[in-house]
This record gives structure tokens, sequence and C-alpha cells, in this order.
């Protein structure tokens, strides 16, 4: 009876056990809940969507120590004229994907599905980095850097709204770092400019500064930094409290820092400036050339002037028959044998 009991009691406990998982599942995934609307899309499009955005908040969640709540929206636009109504026209023209604050959804072009299944995860994994961010932010949302925002969705996702190469963004930033062209983070705190160039610039900065700060710290300390900034602390503040140095000085450290040519650097320098070699190269090779043609006309005018007509009556073999008067065969010996030689 005893032994009945105890299993009895056990198969209670496990089963009270699994029930609580199973509801700490739907709850998990009712913070979660990602709605997918498109216009065309098809039913396991919509689900592959829901799946990879709900997996892409968790992942947010345990990144920055914070677990949004509610229903969020990824709309899948069909075209420019549906991106623009559903972002309001506030997106710059480039952008492929953005996260609207104001209605907690995602906005995504039709071509960022259309082609990489792997770029189209990481966007949508990007933005939805924005959305968890967003949420933590709900009640000071101009607490929250945009260079800072922005950083930490690239260095997640590995991806932004524009489909660009990050090695030639890098050696974009190195360029700005060594001609002093960087831009000042404090202007980058409530937006990034709408120019593509300067945006693509405010984007490497904003990614490699970040990293550059879990490097130094880890992610621990970005999250220690996300709640001072959410609890109230000025950007200067939060940054002293985490890394010891207000943000001139880590920025100052960090553009030292970026102005070093790195190895990939260095090569996309060569790369970038390829073409100019290849000119150069050819430019060289006509100028060799001309020179060699110039010269040969150059002898043969000097020829025609020293013998007149051609050089008709001209025989090499007169050079050799003056050389052998002059020679002293006392002194030097036999002359060497030489193809063609008269002996007289």
């Amino acid at each position: 009876m005893t032994r009945m009991r105890y299993a009895a009691g056990l198969a209670a406990a496990l089963f009270a056990l699994l029930a609580a998982a199973g509801f700490a599942g739907a709850s998990e995934s009712r913070a979660f809940r990602i709605e997918v609307k498109s216009s065309g899309g098809s039913r396991g499009l919509e689900e592959a969507v829901r799946r990879d955005g709900e997996r892409a908040l968790a992942k947010a969640a345990k990144f920055i120590g914070h677990e949004p709540t509610g229903p969020f929206v990824v709309y899948i636009a069909a075209d420019d004229a549906e991106f623009e109504e559903y972002t309001g026209g506030m997106a710059p023209s480039w952008a492929i994907a953005v996260y609207v604050h104001d209605r907690r959804a995602v906005v995504m072009r039709a071509e960022s599905f259309a082609g990489d299944a792997g770029y189209f995860s990481s966007v949508l994994e990007h933005e939805l980095f924005h959305a968890a961010l967003g949420h933590k932010f709900r009640a000071r949302p101009g607490a929250l850097p945009r260079w800072l925002n922005e950083g930490l969705a690239v260095h997640l996702s590995d991806a932004w709204e524009s489909p660009e190469s990050w090695h030639k963004r890098r050696a974009d930033l190195y360029n700005a770092a060594r001609k002093g062209a960087a831009l000042d983070f404090n202007d980058l705190h409530y937006g990034f400019p709408s120019g593509k160039f300067i945006a693509e610039l405010a984007y490497a900065q904003s990614h490699d500064f970040v990293s550059w700060l879990i490097k130094r710290k880890g992610e621990a300390g970005i999250r220690h930094l996300l709640d001072g900034l959410a609890d109230g602390d000025s950007v200067d503040v939060a940054l002293k409290r985490v890394y010891g140095d207000g943000l001139e000085g880590l920025s100052a450290d960090w553009l030292a820092q970026a102005a070093k040519p790195a190895p990939i650097v260095w090569a996309m320098q060569f790369f970038a400036a390829f073409d100019t070699y290849i000119w150069t190269g050819m430019a060289l090779l006509v100028i060799v050339a001309g020179m060699k043609v110039f010269l040969g006309f150059r002898r043969k005018r000097k020829f025609k002037l020293v013998y007149p007509g051609g050089g008709s009556g001209y025989d090499p073999e007169d050079d050799w028959d003056e050389l052998d008067e002059e020679w002293d065969i006392d002194d030097y010996g036999h002359r060497p044998w030489r193809p063609g030689r008269r002996d007289n």
C-alpha cells in the first residue's frame, strides 16, 4: 500500500510538472505571438515567418534580459505601394524592411523573401530585435540611443535593412576614421541620416562601436547598460557605471582603434582600386612600347646618316679586317676563332 501511495504521488508530481511546463510553453508562445499579414503569400510562408519570428523574439529576450509581451505583426508588402502604405511613407527608399514602433509591426518588402531564405530570416531577426528593445523602453523611448539600438540589432542578426557587404562598409568606416570624417554619436542619438551612403556609415559605426563594447564587458555589460538607460540614467552615466568612461572618451578610444587598418581593410582597399592598377599597368606598357619604337626609329635614322643610301656598300667584315691589322700576335697571341672568319 505504501508503495502504491508513493507511485501515485510520484505520478501526480510528474503530471503537475508536465502541466506546468506545458503552461509555461503556452505562456511563452502567447508572449512571443507573431501575426503575419501578406499579399499573395502562401500558408507555408506565413508559418515559416511566424516560427522564425517567435524564435527571433526569444533570442532577443534572452540577450537583453527582457521578455516582450503582446502580439507583433509582420507585414509582407507585395509592392512599393503597399510598403509605403504600411510604413506611412517614413521609410527610406533603400530600406528593405523596417520596424514601425507605433504599430508594433515589422514591414518587409516582397523581394526580401524572394531570394535567399537565410537573408530573409536575418533581416526579420534584426527588426524583431528592435521590437524587443522597443518594448523594454516603452516607458522611455527617447532614452535608448539610435546608435545603440541599431548597433545591437546588427550585432545580433548580422544583417540590416540594406543588403550591402559588411566588408565594404568596414573599409568605408576605416577611411572615415582615418580622414577624421566619422560621425558624432551624439548626432546619432535620435535618428540616422536618410542618404544611403551616410546611413551605411552610421550603421557601420554603430555596429563596430557596439561590438567593441561587447568585447570589453561581454553581453552582461550590455544588459547592465540597457537596464541603466531604462531606469533613467543618461547615456554618459550609464556608460561610466559599466565601462568607466563617458561617450566622448569611449568613442575616442574606439575611433583610434577603428583607424588602424585590419587585413580585410587592406584587401578591400586593394580590390576597390584594382581597376586603377590595371589601367596604370596598361599605360606603362604603352609608354614602354612607344619608347622602344621611338628608339628603333632613332637608330635607323642615325644609321642612314652614317651610311647614306641605307648602308649600301657596308660590309661588317671590314671592321674585323681592320682589327686583324691592328692585332699584335706577339702581345696578345692568336685572335679567337669567330664564325665566318677569313684566314689570310
